[in-house]
């Protein structure tokens, strides 16, 4: 099996799971209670914070942990309003994660306004659009840093300058680029930065926000007064563990590991074009994260494409896996303008730390016998390439 849907999920470090491990046997403490076993719970979920902000680039008490990044996304939103609860507009990209997406869908049905700024045939936004969509009305701007389908960068900085000379917060959904690519929540200047472990190697149900000391404290879940009154609810110890042994590995050996990554995407990318000649690459010419290639392939179904992808046991997807069991082409593409009259099936492959060169290799050649499968199929119904 070649496993290439890293952004979807990735493999657990074994560094993090032995760092879970006596989390879930031996150190069951409630890290609230009072007595000695239960501050040295404490004191590790402390120590994990630490190591999650230096990946950040925050500060410890900046730092709040979650469900992961759907709960931080709408935390986000929550705290947005109740900061200025008189704003009712919103702004994002037309190319959000649909957890930014419905919760601010959700407002719009409540009356409120949302702007979703559109992007370029490669993924780029234009930030003139930006400022022109601005208003005193407005409550946030939400960006991704890098787009789950296509690995497009944002330019978050400059969203954050130009929003934020407005008096209008900043939040951004880091999740695809935290571990893979430099991440400063600082040096951004936005207000809020949210993660999920689980797309850096660490586990399931556990991620972060990093939110400015000037957010006023409004927390979405109430009840009880962990996460210094930001989350009530006992915390998730195991996964607050792992997520900070998961964290220290990808600040220490990040460089490393992109430059690894983007090896495997290069291989792939100019493999599969070469024999493959009509093949689109969406967002080629752009920045991009180094672990993801989004392939449309034409006249081809997306359905029919990734079932016989996975006849020949290669694991990947069309886009987001929140978003998964439909042929057409995802919000993402369709934002890009890759729509039309003719059929496109969408291929993204997406790279992890423990992704090989044979693995690349491999899935080149797989995956250009299954479009040539496919197409011999299609060309014996009657139709041509």
């Amino acid at each position: 099996m070649i496993y290439a849907d890293n952004n979807a999920t990735t493999r657990l470090d074994p560094n993090a799971w032995e760092a879970m491990r006596s989390f879930l046997t031996d150190n069951y403490f409630n890290p609230s209670s009072p007595y000695t076993p239960a501050r040295s719970i404490a004191l590790a979920i402390s120590d994990a914070r630490e190591q999650v902000a230096r990946l950040l680039g925050a500060e410890s008490d900046e730092v709040v942990f979650t469900s992961g990044g759907t709960e931080g996304n709408t935390s986000a939103i929550h705290l947005a309003r109740e900061w200025h609860p008189e704003r009712r507009h919103w702004i994002c990209s037309a190319v959000e994660h649909s957890a930014v997406l419905e919760p601010l869908a959700a407002l719009e049905r409540a009356g409120h306004r949302v702007t979703r700024l559109p992007v370029d045939r490669a993924g780029r936004i234009d930030l003139a659009h930006l400022r022109a969509a601005l208003t005193e009305d407005t409550a946030l701007v939400s960006f991704m840093a890098a787009n789950n389908e296509t690995g497009v960068l944002f330019p978050i900085a400059e969203i954050s300058e130009i929003a934020r000379a407005k008096g209008v917060p900043v939040h951004t959904d880091a999740a695809q680029i935290v571990g893979r690519l430099p991440v400063s929540f600082r040096e951004w200047g936005v207000n809020f930065l949210t993660c999920s472990a689980h797309k850096l190697h660490g586990p399931k149900g556990v991620g972060a926000i990093a939110i400015r000391r000037e957010v006023p404290r409004s927390p979405l879940f109430l009840g009880g007064g962990q996460e210094g009154g930001w989350r009530a609810g006992t915390e998730n110890v195991a996964g607050v563990v792992a997520f900070g042994a998961s964290a220290e590995v990808a600040f220490r050996e990040r460089d490393e590991i992109a430059a690894r990554m983007r090896r495997l995407r290069d291989v792939v990318e100019l493999g599969v074009r070469e024999e493959i000649p009509d093949i689109v690459l969406v967002g080629g010419e752009v920045e991009r994260l180094p672990n993801t290639t989004m392939l449309l392939v034409p006249g081809i179904n997306t359905d029919v494409m990734l079932a016989q992808l996975d006849m020949e046991d290669v694991c990947c997807s069309s886009g987001s896996a929140c978003s998964s069991g439909s042929a057409e082409l995802s919000h993402v593409l369709r934002a890009m303008g890759w729509v039309g009259d003719e059929e496109r099936a969408a291929v993204r492959v997406s790279w992890g730390r423990f992704s090989t060169e044979n693995e690349a290799n491999e899935l080149v050649r797989r995956l250009c016998n299954s479009v040539r499968v496919v197409r011999g199929r299609l060309r014996s119904s009657g139709k041509d390439f």
